[in-house]
């Protein structure tokens, strides 16, 4: 979060207008690394944006942060890890009925503990 860091002072200083502008632009940043399988590294952009989420309480940006962290911990071969964000993206998909994302998310658990075993 180092680039970033300015940035959410900013906004805890109040200088900013719209911290979900800047969690939504790191998902992207994350997102387009899943796309293109690039992993390395690509943890800190989800992490980021579950500390803005959190810190902001926009709690269902949340669920996709721990979605996309999750497959970049796969991609990482970090199984135990992907296993652990899925398990809370779950519930998180879960308390906003959010159907879709409750099946993608069910299946790769699914597969993610196949894995393991």
């Amino acid at each position: 979060m180092n680039n970033n860091l300015e940035h959410t002072r900013q906004m805890n200083s109040g200088c900013a207008a719209d911290s979900s502008l800047l969690a939504s632009a790191l998902y992207a940043k994350g997102y387009h690394q899943d796309l293109k399988a690039e992993y390395y590294g690509a943890p800190s952009y989800p992490d980021d944006v579950v500390k803005l989420d959190a810190l902001y309480e926009n709690y269902s940006g949340i669920g996709y942060a721990l979605w996309l962290r999750a497959r970049a911990h796969k991609g990482n071969k970090d199984s135990r890890q992907a296993v652990a964000d899925c398990s809370c993206t779950s519930g998180s998909f879960s308390h906003f009925e959010n159907a879709e994302m409750i099946a993608r998310t069910d299946s790769a658990l699914k597969r993610l503990e196949g894995e393991r075993l």
